[in-house]
């Protein structure tokens, strides 16, 4: 849901002309009210919007009608507000004594731009790639070790408890099953060294790759969110240039004799 902003404005009081000012987007229907306005009996005020079909509350309640208006005073300080989808609502405390038989022209601020992120002005935010940790290369290693073992323990022990129970003509199965396992153990430690040491050269290659990968993505992040905020910028000095003289009330006279 849109949040709106109600403005307390101030009021600017042409009660020392009696032409009527009248914004050029107002229609030409205002001028036709006039006559209606100072024909018409007892106290009224014409209530007019830039834009125009704006929405009035008077002392609290919303009307019917839309603007432009003519609103019967019944009591001697009353509050209006005129709001609109798109544009900045207006509130102020007038007395009847100062408005009736006038017109309250009241000129609506636009709402302020909504910021544009990089996805709805068309561009992406890449995310960094995340580097390859070297517990990979560890892993690796760790595999081969645990390989180490194994041929160390099951050989070598089968080795050696041979040496213990075999006779003397029977030794060379034993020192076959120890020379075995002496062999297997080293040489799947030997493995785990030239694997993991070629898993992380491997590792470390990919990582200088992601790294300049990395800084591309950066630089082009950051060219983005350049853009966006200039955009945005630009957005905001046009609404502030377009705005500048909106946001107000004026208390203008009618004149009689311009009907």
């Amino acid at each position: 849901m849109q949040a709106f902003l109600v403005v307390f404005c101030s009021v600017v009081r042409a009660e020392d002309t009696t032409q009527v000012r009248i914004h050029p987007d107002i229609d030409s229907v205002v001028l036709r009210l006039h006559d209606s306005l100072l024909n018409k009996p007892g106290n009224n005020v014409l209530v007019t919007s830039v834009p125009e079909n704006g929405f009035v509350t008077l002392d609290g309640k919303t009307l019917e009608e839309l603007t432009p208006i003519i609103l019967p005073l019944s009591r001697e300080k009353l509050s209006i507000e005129v709001y609109k989808d798109g544009y900045e609502p207006l509130i102020t405390d007038l007395m009847m004594a100062e408005i009736q038989k006038k017109q309250v022209q009241f000129i609506l601020r636009p709402l302020a731009p909504i910021y544009l992120n990089a996805d709805s002005l068309g561009y992406t935010i890449q995310s960094v790639v995340h580097p390859i940790e070297p517990a990979r290369a560890k892993n690796i290693e760790k595999k081969y070790m645990a390989l180490a073992e194994t041929f160390l323990i099951l050989p070598l022990s089968q080795g050696l408890i041979a040496k213990l129970v075999l006779d003397d003509d029977n030794q060379r199965e034993a020192n076959v099953l120890v020379g075995a396992g002496i062999i297997l153990t080293t040489g799947s430690y030997l493995l785990s060294k030239i694997f993991s040491k070629k898993k992380r050269n491997e590792i470390e290659q990919e990582n200088i790759i992601i790294e300049k990968q990395n800084i591309d993505i950066k630089n082009s992040n950051k060219e983005i969110e350049l853009l966006v905020r200039k955009v945005n910028a630009e957005r905001i000095e046009k609404w502030e240039e377009e705005s500048k003289d909106k946001g107000v009330v004026v208390i203008n006279n009618i004149d009689e004799n311009n009907k």
